[in-house]
Order: structure tokens, then sequence, then C-alpha cells
């Protein structure tokens, strides 16, 4: 019973919001008047099933089913340019393993800050011009059972893999410019990211910082095609385990292109994305040595993302949103008999969504998705519901 008393908390802190903002509009509270407020809330449901060989004796256990119930709550407040997300959440997990056993865990997940102020608006600059800040605050779950780490590695299974971390803090800087039929915006951000215990037997565990650069350049041309280029760039810094260096996380890589076309009533987008990561750095032997050695070959196999989504608007309140996406990734360089290797994974997804304005304070969004994963010598299948609802005051 104690598992969904979160879900029960976290729905009442929506609600109370609503019932608490909308007495204050009606009693022309300075709040209301000086601050707009968006309330979302939700609820997924991930499942998938496999078959294949099972791994050798000496191998780690995979997962082969499994379900994840997840509840998400944002509650975004703007205070005339000022910005502010609240993000927290909830989710249920559970997986059966090969060889037998089931693991589970019922946890609440992080809470993040996220601020955001726009200066080119105080400022004669060419271009916009925001400045963020994102924190991350520990309310989730760390120090996790070894045998509750194989939770964390279903990440094209199920939607949150992620329980907890340490305190984080991300500040960035963005800025765009649009002139003509050219657009083009910059990101760049630094994430100090904090110590915690990552499982029962990783404790002091502290995660590099992260460096990270994004960039977009538009062009609308034709009248209604949108062409887009993007990459985004991060470089990890030494991860240390009881102030000792214990490895290094290679670069990243990320270069996609984008085409949309635009009607009245419908439009249609496709996006193709290439991923590369660079060799990582480990620690030699059972002990931590101050020095990592750069490993022989690279742990990482190259990945390419092709999507396609299309909306068709029913009419002024309702719109459908059909989807398809396609994953490969190449196997990494090691050979198969390494404890290190990485086979090919390939992963097909299909969805269809839809999006409603219930009245002009309440949006309503649905989206069913399948898939078909093959990893590992694994087959996997899987499906996934999600429902959202968005209230403004």
């Amino acid at each position: 019973m104690k598992r969904y008393r979160l879900i029960m908390v976290l729905s009442a802190v929506i609600l109370g919001t609503a019932i608490v903002l909308n007495t204050a509009r009606n009693t022309n509270t300075w709040i209301c008047s000086a601050a707009e407020i968006e309330a979302r809330t939700g609820l997924t449901f991930d499942w998938f099933t496999s078959s294949g060989h099972s791994p050798a004796d000496d191998q780690p256990k995979e997962a082969t089913k499994g379900y994840q119930f997840t509840l998400p709550v944002k509650i975004g407040l703007t205070f005339s340019d000022f910005s502010i997300d609240i993000l927290a959440g909830f989710a249920n997990t559970q997986f059966t393993l090969s060889g037998g056993g089931t693991r589970s865990l019922a946890t609440s997940l992080d809470t993040k800050l996220n601020f955001a102020y726009p200066v080119s608006g105080q400022l004669p600059l060419p271009f916009d011009l925001l400045l963020g800040l994102d924190l991350n605050l520990p309310t989730g779950r760390t120090s996790l059972k070894e045998e509750d780490l194989v939770l964390l590695e279903g990440q094209d299974l199920v939607s949150v893999t992620s329980f907890g971390e340490g305190l984080n803090l991300n500040p960035t800087v963005s800025l765009a410019r649009e002139w003509e039929n050219w657009a083009y915006g910059f990101g760049l951000g630094y994430v100090f990211r904090g110590k915690y215990d990552y499982c029962s037997t990783l404790k002091e565990y502290d995660p590099g910082d992260i460096l990270n650069f994004t960039a977009q350049l538009r062009y609308d041309f034709l009248s209604r095609y949108q062409a887009r280029f993007f990459t985004d760039y991060a470089y990890f810094s030494k991860d240390t385990v009881k102030g000792k260096d214990s490895f290094q996380e290679g670069d990243f890589f990320l270069l996609g292109l984008g085409i949309t076309y635009n009607q009245s009533a419908w439009d249609v987008s496709a996006n193709l994305q290439s991923i590369l990561r660079g060799k990582s750095k480990l620690a030699e032997g059972a002990a931590y040595t101050p020095a990592l050695s750069t490993e022989d070959k690279n742990s990482h196999g190259s990945e390419w993302i092709a999507g396609l989504s299309y909306r068709y608007a029913l009419n002024t309140r309702t719109s459908l949103k059909p989807q398809v996406e396609f994953l490969w990734a190449d196997e990494n360089d090691y050979p198969s008999q390494d404890p290190l290797y990485q086979g090919k994974k390939q992963k097909f997804s299909l969805g269809v969504g839809a999006s409603r304005q219930i009245s002009s304070r309440f949006d309503a969004d649905v989206l069913v998705k399948g898939f078909v994963l093959n990893q590992n010598d694994r087959d996997y299948e899987g499906i996934s519901l999600t429902a959202l609802l968005t209230a403004l005051f």
C-alpha cells in the first residue's frame, strides 16, 4: 500500500494547485495576475516480453519480460519573462530474469527544477539570449541492491531507467537569431554532478561532470518546406570512487538532418540522426589506480536513428499523430568472446497518438506505441501507453 501513497500525494498536488490557483484568480490575488501556471500529470504503462537464447552461466542475467508504471508530474510557472519548471515522478518496475527470478522496484524519482530568463529584452543584442539553471534534487532512489542493477539496463524496453542521482547543477546559455528564411541557435551547458552511493557495493561514487554543446540551423524554402541541421557534442570528465579515478566516458557526437512539409490541416516530418562515441578510459586491474588507460578497442558501436511523424487536424481542437522510428546500432570493436562485446541492435517502433483541447484550460494527449527489438541473440516485443492531462491557469 505504501508504494501507491506517493501517486495519491502527487495527484493531490496537481488537483490542489488547480483549486488554489483558480480560487486566487477569482479573488484577483497578485499571484495569478503576475504568473501563468501550467500543470501536467498522467500515466505511462510499458510492457515487454522476449524469446531467445539464455546467456551462459558466467554472463549477466537479462530481462526476459517485465512492465513499468510511471507517473510524471510537471508544474510550470511563468512570471513575466522568468519561468520555473518543477518536474517529479514515481515509477513501479518489475523484470523477470533469464534463469528465473524477478526484480522489482517502486520508488519516487529525482525532482528537477529548471529556471530560465531571457536577457535579450534587457540588452541591445543582435540575437535572442536565454540564461538557464537546471537543478537535480536527489529525491529518488540510489544505493540499489546489486541484483537490482538489471533494472537500469532496460533503456530500450521501458521509459525510466534512472531512479536517482546526486545533487546536480547545470547552468546553460542559449542564443538564437532569425533572418529572412534562415534561423540558427546555439546552446552551451556544464553539468556539475554530485556524489552519491550508486549501489550497495559501490559507495561514494562521483560521476564525471559534463560539458555539452548543441547547435541547430534551419532554412524555410518553397513556402511550405523547412529543413534542419542539428548537432550535439558532450565531453565527460573522470568518474571517481572514494576519491580515486575509476572511469571516463568517451566523447559523444550527434549529427542530424530533418525536413518538414506543412499544410494548413496536416504536416509531415522526417529525421535522420547518427550517433558516434569515442573510446572510454578504464582503470587497470581490480584496484583503482591514479591513471586511466584508453581502452584498446571502442566499446561503443555507431548508431543510426530514422523517424517519420505525421499530424492531421480532424478539427480545430483534435489532431491525430501517427509516428514510426527505426534504430540501428552496429556491434562494437571487441571480439564476440570478450566480456566487453556488444552485438548489433535493431529496434522498430510504430505508434499513433491523439491530442484534444478539452476546453480553454485543459488539453489531453494519448499515445499508443508498439516495438520489436533484436539485441544480444534475443528478440523483444512490447507496447506502451501514455496518457497526459495539461491544465493552464
